[in-house]
């Protein structure tokens, strides 16, 4: 047999193949960075669940995308990982192990860290003593 002959039949069994088997292809939005715009903080009290995702080939920058619940509806929201709330999140995400069952104790520590003004009234009779 020519080779010419032979090279049409192979492409034709390898295109059947690829056909009966299914490929999970990556599209468009596996190949770079999943947030655009970042906002610098959210209130904590908002924040239902957060996913953290490290840097990688398509995107180098590590990146922290909450879920918020605004008006009774969620959405998603980028949060810059260089802001203190963002860095915040990754401490407390390592501190846990990359646990997901554990993601709560990172968000109830925000709502902690977010409470200004508000002192312990024996810390205030303290201080005005030592004056």
């Amino acid at each position: 047999m020519n080779i010419r002959s032979q090279i049409p039949a192979q492409i034709i069994t390898f295109a059947l193949l690829l056909h009966s088997f299914p490929v999970q292809a990556i599209g468009l939005s596996g190949l770079r960075c999943l947030c655009f715009e970042s906002v610098n903080a959210v209130r904590p009290k908002m924040m239902k669940n957060f996913e953290i995702f490290p840097k990688s080939v398509f995107c180098s920058q590590t990146e922290v995308i909450l879920t918020v619940t605004q008006d009774s509806k969620d959405m998603e929201v980028c949060l810059r990982s260089d802001s203190k709330q963002g860095t915040r999140l990754q401490r407390c995400w390592k501190r846990i192990q990359n646990d997901p069952k554990k993601k709560n104790v990172c968000i109830r520590r925000l709502l902690r860290k977010g409470r200004k003004g508000r002192r312990r009234k024996g810390r205030s009779r303290l201080m005005q003593s030592q004056r």
